[in-house]
């Protein structure tokens, strides 16, 4: 009560103090007990007494509520609790650390670093957000640390692990060149792999080609495979032409993006690259000017030639001339047994064509026939060289012979008529002449009437007659003879007489 008594004939009193467990922590305390008047006598010196009230229980430790928390990057804050062991009556603090475990600015804390428990609680929090960022990135971790202010002690969980989850697309792949051509003796032109945006991960790709112009054989590229680090946007690859001695025509070269990881196929993701000529076409000729055939003889060939193979195939016009029928006279086939019809193709990669000639047969005498070809024009190839092939086909028919026949010996003088028959054995496609002698006693114009020295049979023409009529006279003269005679024949033989 602030009083103390000190019996009569004491000299001392006891002041008994008594210590309340509260269940707090706290610091040393200090309770000051002072003299401030008395009864009898005075105050002595030690007018004052100090009694430390010291604290012995432990200090409170610190930890995380959880061990662990995801967070969305671009997302909303994750709050991380804390606990206390227990209360205080005096403030506590701790600082959050956020270790350097996944690089600058990854994620941050919302509000200060240092968290104040007030006197008696016992839980706080602290909020973690993910900074957003353009990059496509794998899961990260990271992790919050706990720096207790003293008296603060660590607890059994002062790091708490943090896992970020990416809400990036990864880039998409593209090709690009600043060329659409190249010559095909060119070096090379270069073009781009490009990735839309950079990317937290190690990007993958892998092009291949394709295409009229033919990958391996007229074109290839350098590299095929990139490996594009964290960040890299772009790389760069070659398109080189392989130069030969083939006439191609203008090709085509494709260059498509095969493959990707951690990457998308973007638009565009095939590039094309004309890969212009530059080799001269071919020179087309025939073989040789010229070749002969017996009517119904075996066939024969006639053959095409080109001085240099070609990559592209070779389209001529061939003119049929000559006096020499198709069809009739002989027949022109293709290698494959097809018919000729003007124009003949000589295949990408081969040299030269035969076409089959056969002379048809038949059994009229006629002269030697001729076929010409003649090279008109030519796709894929140039006119050169013997541009004429004049085919011979040789008659192999015996000429027709000749045979006379009269319808009659005899005559009379007066209104006599008599034929004589020129016949061939066969039609002759040649022109055929007999030369005539008249012989004997008769005189034509005087005792006949006038005769030919010679008949001619026109082409496939197999008769011819003379007529011999008797001229009445006032003479007596007796019988007279006349001998028709075949001196000479033009394309045909006497028979058995002349």
């Amino acid at each position: 009560s602030g009083l103390l008594v000190i019996p009569a004939g004491a000299v001392e009193a006891p002041i008994l103090l008594t210590l309340i467990e509260d269940g707090l922590f706290e610091r040393d305390e200090t309770l000051e007990l002072s003299l401030t008047s008395t009864s009898v006598g005075t105050i002595g010196a030690t007018q004052r007494h100090v009694l430390t009230l010291v604290e012995d229980g432990p200090a409170p430790a610190v930890s995380f509520g959880l061990p662990a928390g995801t967070v969305q990057e671009g997302g909303g804050a994750l709050e991380m609790p804390l606990t206390l062991s227990g209360p205080a009556v005096m403030p506590l603090q701790v600082t959050v650390e956020l270790p350097d475990t996944l690089g600058v600015g990854e994620f941050e804390l919302v509000g200060p670093s240092v968290v104040t428990f007030p006197p008696g609680r016992t839980t706080a929090a602290v909020q973690v957000i993910a900074i957003d960022d353009p990059l496509d990135e794998a899961e990260e971790v990271g992790a919050l640390r706990l720096a207790p202010v003293a008296p603060l002690l660590a607890g059994q969980q002062p790091r708490a692990r943090i896992k970020i989850i990416d809400n990036d697309d990864p880039p998409a792949v593209t090709l690009s060149s600043d060329f659409s051509s190249t010559a095909e003796s060119s070096s090379g032109v270069e073009g781009l792999v490009q990735l839309s945006a950079p990317s937290g991960r190690e990007v993958r790709v892998t092009i291949d080609g394709s295409g009229s112009a033919l990958f391996g054989s007229d074109w290839t590229v350098t590299p095929q495979e990139f490996v594009f680090a964290p960040g890299q946007t772009n790389a760069a690859f070659t398109i080189e032409p392989i130069s030969d001695l083939l006439h191609e025509g203008n090709e085509e070269a494709l260059l498509t993006v095969a493959s990707t990881i951690q990457a998308t196929v973007g638009d565009p993701s095939v590039l094309s690259l004309l890969i212009v000529d530059d080799d001269a076409p071919p020179v087309l000729s025939f073989e040789t000017g010229s070749s002969a055939r017996i009517e119904g003889g075996p066939a024969g060939t006639i053959r095409l030639v080109l001085d240099a193979a070609s990559g592209l195939d070779a389209v001529a016009t061939i003119l049929e001339g000559g006096d020499a029928d198709s069809g009739v006279d002989y027949q022109l086939s293709l290698p494959d047994g097809s018919p000729f019809v003007g124009s003949v193709t000589i295949s990408a990669g081969t040299e030269s064509l035969e076409l089959t000639i056969v002379a048809l047969d038949d059994v009229l005498d006629e002269a030697d026939e001729t076929v010409e070809l003649v090279l008109q024009d030519a796709v894929g190839a140039a006119l050169g060289g013997i541009a004429q092939h004049v085919i011979t086909i040789q008659d192999d028919d015996e000429p027709p012979v000749l045979t006379i026949t009269a319808s009659a010996a005899s005559l009379p003088e007066a209104g006599g008529v008599a034929s004589i028959e020129f016949s061939l054995s066969s039609p002759s496609a040649l022109p055929v002449t007999l030369g005539l002698d008249l012989l004997g006693e008769v005189l034509p114009g005087v005792d006949c009437v006038s005769l030919p020295d010679s008949i001619s049979f026109a082409p496939f023409e197999s008769l011819r007659v003379l007529t011999v009529q008797s001229i009445d006279d006032a003479l007596y003269e007796g019988v007279e003879t006349l001998d028709v005679v075949v001196t000479e024949t033009t394309n045909a033989v006497l028979g058995l007489t002349n």
